[in-house]
Protein backbone atom coordinates (compact mmCIF):
# COMPACT_ATOMS: atom_id res chain seq x y z
CA UNK A 1 0.00 0.00 0.00
CA UNK A 2 2.91 2.35 0.79
CA UNK A 3 4.64 1.50 -2.49
CA UNK A 4 1.39 2.21 -4.30
CA UNK A 5 1.12 5.68 -2.76
CA UNK A 6 4.75 6.48 -3.54
CA UNK A 7 4.34 5.36 -7.13
CA UNK A 8 1.09 7.30 -7.56
CA UNK A 9 2.67 10.48 -6.14
CA UNK A 10 5.73 10.12 -8.33
CA UNK A 11 4.19 9.33 -11.71
CA UNK A 12 5.59 12.54 -13.18
CA UNK A 13 9.15 11.58 -12.26
CA UNK A 14 11.08 9.84 -15.05
CA UNK A 15 13.41 8.44 -12.36
CA UNK A 16 10.78 5.81 -11.53
CA UNK A 17 10.82 4.45 -15.08
CA UNK A 18 13.51 2.23 -16.53
CA UNK A 19 13.93 2.10 -20.31
CA UNK A 20 10.33 2.83 -21.05
CA UNK A 21 8.94 0.82 -18.13
CA UNK A 22 5.98 2.67 -16.60
CA UNK A 23 3.81 1.90 -13.60
CA UNK A 24 0.81 3.69 -15.06
CA UNK A 25 -0.80 0.62 -16.69
CA UNK A 26 -0.51 -1.26 -13.42
CA UNK A 27 -1.94 1.50 -11.26
CA UNK A 28 -4.94 2.31 -13.44
CA UNK A 29 -7.34 4.87 -12.04
CA UNK A 30 -8.75 2.99 -9.07
CA UNK A 31 -8.90 5.08 -5.94
CA UNK A 32 -11.27 2.92 -3.85
CA UNK A 33 -10.29 2.02 -0.32
CA UNK A 34 -8.57 -1.34 -0.29
CA UNK A 35 -7.60 -1.11 -3.98
CA UNK A 36 -4.40 -3.19 -4.01
CA UNK A 37 -2.00 -3.30 -6.94
CA UNK A 38 0.59 -6.01 -7.48
CA UNK A 39 3.90 -4.29 -8.28
CA UNK A 40 5.96 -7.47 -8.43
CA UNK A 41 5.81 -7.86 -12.25
CA UNK A 42 7.03 -4.27 -12.74
CA UNK A 43 9.78 -4.71 -10.15
CA UNK A 44 10.89 -8.01 -11.69
CA UNK A 45 11.07 -6.39 -15.13
CA UNK A 46 13.03 -3.45 -13.75
CA UNK A 47 15.45 -5.78 -11.97
CA UNK A 48 16.37 -7.40 -15.30
CA UNK A 49 17.77 -4.08 -16.48
CA UNK A 50 20.02 -3.62 -13.47
CA UNK A 51 23.60 -4.75 -13.35
CA UNK A 52 25.56 -6.00 -10.38
CA UNK A 53 25.76 -3.38 -7.57
CA UNK A 54 23.23 -1.09 -9.30
CA UNK A 55 20.22 0.28 -7.43
CA UNK A 56 17.06 1.96 -8.66
CA UNK A 57 16.16 4.92 -6.47
CA UNK A 58 13.17 7.25 -6.38
CA UNK A 59 13.36 10.69 -4.82
CA UNK A 60 10.41 9.87 -2.55
CA UNK A 61 11.69 6.43 -1.55
CA UNK A 62 15.04 6.63 0.20
CA UNK A 63 17.25 3.80 1.40
CA UNK A 64 15.99 4.35 4.96
CA UNK A 65 12.39 4.01 3.82
CA UNK A 66 13.30 0.90 1.86
CA UNK A 67 14.85 -0.66 4.96
CA UNK A 68 11.70 0.14 6.93
CA UNK A 69 9.57 -1.49 4.24
CA UNK A 70 11.70 -4.63 4.47
CA UNK A 71 10.76 -4.91 8.13
CA UNK A 72 7.21 -5.84 7.16
CA UNK A 73 6.49 -9.52 7.86
CA UNK A 74 9.77 -9.83 9.78
CA UNK A 75 8.68 -11.65 12.96
CA UNK A 76 10.68 -9.41 15.30
CA UNK A 77 10.30 -6.06 13.56
CA UNK A 78 6.67 -6.19 12.42
CA UNK A 79 4.60 -6.03 15.60
CA UNK A 80 1.38 -6.95 13.80
CA UNK A 81 -2.11 -5.69 14.48
CA UNK A 82 -5.52 -7.14 15.31
CA UNK A 83 -7.95 -4.84 13.56
CA UNK A 84 -11.06 -6.28 15.16
CA UNK A 85 -9.74 -6.51 18.72
CA UNK A 86 -11.51 -4.41 21.34
CA UNK A 87 -9.62 -1.44 22.70
CA UNK A 88 -9.49 -0.02 26.19
CA UNK A 89 -7.99 3.09 27.72
CA UNK A 90 -6.61 1.27 30.75
CA UNK A 91 -6.03 -2.19 32.16
CA UNK A 92 -9.01 -1.98 34.58
CA UNK A 93 -11.23 -1.09 31.63
CA UNK A 94 -9.78 -3.95 29.60
CA UNK A 95 -10.62 -6.31 32.46
CA UNK A 96 -14.29 -5.68 31.72
CA UNK A 97 -14.08 -6.55 28.04
CA UNK A 98 -15.24 -10.08 27.39
CA UNK A 99 -12.44 -10.88 24.95
CA UNK A 100 -9.70 -9.61 27.27
CA UNK A 101 -10.92 -10.57 30.72
CA UNK A 102 -8.78 -13.16 32.52
CA UNK A 103 -11.55 -15.64 33.15
CA UNK A 104 -11.49 -17.63 36.36
CA UNK A 105 -15.03 -18.43 37.50
CA UNK A 106 -13.43 -20.47 40.30
CA UNK A 107 -10.02 -20.99 41.82
CA UNK A 108 -7.61 -22.52 39.32
CA UNK A 109 -6.83 -26.18 39.72
CA UNK A 110 -3.22 -27.37 39.89
CA UNK A 111 -3.46 -28.63 36.30
CA UNK A 112 -4.73 -25.27 35.06
CA UNK A 113 -2.07 -23.42 37.05
CA UNK A 114 0.64 -25.56 35.47
CA UNK A 115 -0.72 -24.71 32.03
CA UNK A 116 -0.55 -21.00 32.86
CA UNK A 117 3.03 -21.31 34.13
CA UNK A 118 4.14 -23.10 30.96
CA UNK A 119 2.43 -20.56 28.71
CA UNK A 120 4.01 -17.65 30.58
CA UNK A 121 7.45 -19.25 30.51
CA UNK A 122 7.17 -19.77 26.75
CA UNK A 123 6.29 -16.09 26.34
CA UNK A 124 9.32 -15.13 28.48
CA UNK A 125 11.62 -17.20 26.27
CA UNK A 126 10.19 -15.46 23.20
CA UNK A 127 11.07 -12.10 24.76
CA UNK A 128 14.60 -13.28 25.56
CA UNK A 129 14.97 -14.29 21.91
CA UNK A 130 14.30 -10.69 20.89
CA UNK A 131 10.56 -10.37 20.38
CA UNK A 132 8.54 -7.43 21.66
CA UNK A 133 7.79 -7.36 25.38
CA UNK A 134 4.23 -6.22 24.67
CA UNK A 135 3.59 -9.19 22.39
CA UNK A 136 5.19 -11.80 24.61
CA UNK A 137 5.18 -11.55 28.41
CA UNK A 138 2.42 -8.94 28.48
CA UNK A 139 0.07 -11.10 26.45
CA UNK A 140 -0.52 -12.54 29.90
CA UNK A 141 -3.21 -10.27 31.34
CA UNK A 142 -2.01 -10.89 34.88
CA UNK A 143 1.40 -9.38 34.04
CA UNK A 144 -0.29 -5.97 33.83
CA UNK A 145 -1.62 -6.22 37.40
CA UNK A 146 -0.18 -9.22 39.33
CA UNK A 147 -1.81 -8.08 42.59
CA UNK A 148 -5.26 -9.13 41.32
CA UNK A 149 -4.17 -12.76 41.64
CA UNK A 150 -5.46 -14.65 44.63
CA UNK A 151 -3.16 -17.64 44.04
CA UNK A 152 0.13 -16.86 45.79
CA UNK A 153 2.18 -19.26 43.68
CA UNK A 154 0.90 -17.82 40.40
CA UNK A 155 1.47 -14.29 41.71
CA UNK A 156 5.07 -15.17 42.62
CA UNK A 157 5.67 -16.73 39.20
CA UNK A 158 4.29 -13.71 37.33
CA UNK A 159 6.38 -11.27 39.39
CA UNK A 160 9.48 -13.44 38.95
CA UNK A 161 8.93 -13.49 35.19
CA UNK A 162 8.68 -9.69 35.12
CA UNK A 163 11.87 -9.28 37.15
CA UNK A 164 13.74 -11.63 34.78
CA UNK A 165 12.47 -9.64 31.80
CA UNK A 166 13.67 -6.42 33.44
CA UNK A 167 17.11 -7.87 34.24
CA UNK A 168 17.54 -9.09 30.67
CA UNK A 169 16.43 -5.74 29.28
CA UNK A 170 18.85 -3.79 31.48
CA UNK A 171 21.74 -6.10 30.60
CA UNK A 172 21.16 -5.88 26.85
CA UNK A 173 20.66 -2.11 26.82
CA UNK A 174 23.75 -1.57 28.97
CA UNK A 175 25.78 -3.80 26.67
CA UNK A 176 24.72 -1.56 23.77
CA UNK A 177 25.81 -4.04 21.09
CA UNK A 178 22.46 -5.20 19.74
CA UNK A 179 20.52 -4.12 16.68
CA UNK A 180 16.76 -3.65 16.61
CA UNK A 181 16.50 -6.83 14.57
CA UNK A 182 18.19 -8.77 17.36
CA UNK A 183 16.44 -7.48 20.47
CA UNK A 184 13.40 -5.29 21.06
CA UNK A 185 14.87 -2.81 23.54
CA UNK A 186 11.68 -0.83 24.15
CA UNK A 187 9.60 -1.78 27.17
CA UNK A 188 6.71 0.42 25.94
CA UNK A 189 6.32 1.77 29.46
CA UNK A 190 5.00 -1.57 30.72
CA UNK A 191 5.32 -2.31 34.46
CA UNK A 192 8.12 -4.73 35.33
CA UNK A 193 7.48 -5.06 39.07
CA UNK A 194 10.38 -2.77 39.92
CA UNK A 195 8.93 -2.26 43.40
CA UNK A 196 9.87 -5.86 44.25
CA UNK A 197 13.50 -6.13 45.32
CA UNK A 198 15.75 -9.09 44.56
CA UNK A 199 15.78 -10.03 48.24
CA UNK A 200 11.97 -10.02 48.46
CA UNK A 201 11.67 -12.16 45.36
CA UNK A 202 14.25 -14.69 46.53
CA UNK A 203 12.52 -14.88 49.91
CA UNK A 204 9.24 -15.56 48.13
CA UNK A 205 10.85 -18.36 46.15
CA UNK A 206 12.24 -19.89 49.36
CA UNK A 207 8.87 -19.80 51.12
CA UNK A 208 7.09 -21.29 48.11
CA UNK A 209 9.60 -24.09 47.68
CA UNK A 210 9.37 -24.95 51.39
CA UNK A 211 5.56 -25.12 51.23
CA UNK A 212 5.66 -27.30 48.13
CA UNK A 213 8.26 -29.63 49.63
CA UNK A 214 6.27 -30.00 52.86
CA UNK A 215 3.03 -30.69 51.01
CA UNK A 216 4.74 -33.15 48.68
CA UNK A 217 6.16 -35.04 51.67
CA UNK A 218 2.72 -35.04 53.31
CA UNK A 219 1.03 -36.46 50.22
CA UNK A 220 3.77 -39.02 49.64
CA UNK A 221 3.52 -40.25 53.24
CA UNK A 222 -0.25 -40.80 53.06
CA UNK A 223 -1.41 -44.42 52.67
CA UNK A 224 -2.73 -45.34 49.21
CA UNK A 225 -6.34 -45.65 50.32
CA UNK A 226 -6.22 -42.24 51.99
CA UNK A 227 -4.26 -40.45 49.31
CA UNK A 228 -7.30 -38.55 48.05
CA UNK A 229 -8.08 -37.23 51.50
CA UNK A 230 -4.49 -36.41 52.43
CA UNK A 231 -4.29 -33.01 50.73
CA UNK A 232 -7.53 -31.86 52.36
CA UNK A 233 -6.23 -32.98 55.74
CA UNK A 234 -3.20 -30.72 55.37
CA UNK A 235 -5.11 -27.78 53.97
CA UNK A 236 -5.31 -26.06 57.31
CA UNK A 237 -1.51 -25.90 57.51
CA UNK A 238 -1.26 -23.83 54.33
CA UNK A 239 -1.42 -20.02 54.37
CA UNK A 240 -4.17 -18.16 52.55
CA UNK A 241 -3.59 -18.11 48.80
CA UNK A 242 -2.06 -21.58 48.74
CA UNK A 243 -5.30 -23.58 48.61
CA UNK A 244 -4.44 -24.89 45.15
CA UNK A 245 -1.32 -26.56 46.57
CA UNK A 246 -3.43 -28.35 49.16
CA UNK A 247 -5.55 -29.95 46.44
CA UNK A 248 -2.71 -31.01 44.12
CA UNK A 249 -1.57 -34.58 43.55
CA UNK A 250 2.03 -35.70 44.10
CA UNK A 251 2.78 -35.51 40.36
CA UNK A 252 1.31 -32.00 40.14
CA UNK A 253 3.24 -30.85 43.20
CA UNK A 254 6.47 -32.14 41.67
CA UNK A 255 5.68 -30.35 38.42
CA UNK A 256 5.00 -27.08 40.26
CA UNK A 257 8.19 -27.51 42.25
CA UNK A 258 10.50 -27.94 39.25
CA UNK A 259 8.93 -24.98 37.41
CA UNK A 260 9.46 -22.73 40.39
CA UNK A 261 13.06 -23.88 40.78
CA UNK A 262 13.70 -23.32 37.08
CA UNK A 263 12.42 -19.75 37.29
CA UNK A 264 14.48 -19.05 40.42
CA UNK A 265 17.62 -20.44 38.75
CA UNK A 266 16.99 -18.33 35.66
CA UNK A 267 16.60 -15.25 37.83
CA UNK A 268 19.85 -16.04 39.69
CA UNK A 269 21.58 -16.48 36.33
CA UNK A 270 20.29 -13.34 34.54
CA UNK A 271 19.87 -10.86 37.40
CA UNK A 272 23.65 -10.40 38.07
CA UNK A 273 24.09 -9.30 34.45
CA UNK A 274 22.65 -5.94 35.45
CA UNK A 275 25.85 -5.30 37.45
CA UNK A 276 28.24 -6.35 34.70
CA UNK A 277 30.73 -3.64 33.69
CA UNK A 278 33.92 -3.71 31.58
CA UNK A 279 35.88 -2.97 34.73
CA UNK A 280 34.22 -5.78 36.66
CA UNK A 281 33.13 -8.40 34.11
CA UNK A 282 30.83 -11.16 35.26
CA UNK A 283 32.22 -14.66 34.89
CA UNK A 284 30.09 -17.77 34.74
CA UNK A 285 31.40 -19.06 38.05
CA UNK A 286 30.24 -19.28 41.62
CA UNK A 287 26.51 -18.70 42.09
CA UNK A 288 25.74 -18.00 38.38
CA UNK A 289 27.48 -21.24 37.38
CA UNK A 290 25.55 -23.18 40.00
CA UNK A 291 22.31 -21.57 38.83
CA UNK A 292 23.13 -22.62 35.28
CA UNK A 293 23.47 -26.25 36.32
CA UNK A 294 20.24 -26.09 38.35
CA UNK A 295 18.38 -24.52 35.43
CA UNK A 296 19.43 -27.31 33.07
CA UNK A 297 18.46 -30.01 35.57
CA UNK A 298 15.08 -28.45 36.36
CA UNK A 299 14.37 -27.84 32.67
CA UNK A 300 14.72 -31.57 32.09
CA UNK A 301 12.18 -32.19 34.88
CA UNK A 302 9.82 -29.61 33.38
CA UNK A 303 9.96 -31.26 29.96
CA UNK A 304 9.30 -34.65 31.54
CA UNK A 305 6.19 -33.31 33.31
CA UNK A 306 4.56 -31.36 30.48
CA UNK A 307 1.60 -33.74 30.53
CA UNK A 308 0.62 -32.57 34.01
CA UNK A 309 -0.56 -29.15 32.82
CA UNK A 310 -3.42 -27.96 30.67
CA UNK A 311 -2.70 -26.97 27.08
CA UNK A 312 -3.43 -23.36 26.08
CA UNK A 313 -6.47 -24.58 24.12
CA UNK A 314 -8.02 -26.03 27.26
CA UNK A 315 -8.37 -22.77 29.20
CA UNK A 316 -9.58 -19.32 28.20
CA UNK A 317 -8.33 -17.17 31.05
CA UNK A 318 -5.27 -15.20 31.94
CA UNK A 319 -4.07 -14.54 28.40
CA UNK A 320 -5.38 -12.03 25.87
CA UNK A 321 -7.36 -13.45 22.98
CA UNK A 322 -5.07 -11.66 20.52
CA UNK A 323 -1.89 -13.26 21.89
CA UNK A 324 0.91 -13.76 19.40
CA UNK A 325 0.88 -17.25 17.89
CA UNK A 326 4.63 -17.32 17.42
Amino acid sequence: HYLKKVARASMAEPALSLEGLSLEPLLGDGEAEGDWVDLLPALAQAAQGLGVSELLQGSLFSLGEAMSALEMMHPQMDSGMEGNSPTAASVPEAWNLDELRPRWPRALSARETLGCLDELFALLLLFLRGHSLAQTVFQCAWAHAPDVLGCSLLHLYVVGTLRIADAAHVAVVRGNVCEEEDFSASTSGLPLALEVSDAELLEGFAVAEALLAAQLARVAAAPPQGAAAAPAAGLGDLPAGWEMVGEASAAELGALQCRLRLLRALFALISPLRKHTPARPLALSGEPAAAHEVALAELARVLASLGCGSSPEEFGFGFFASASLR
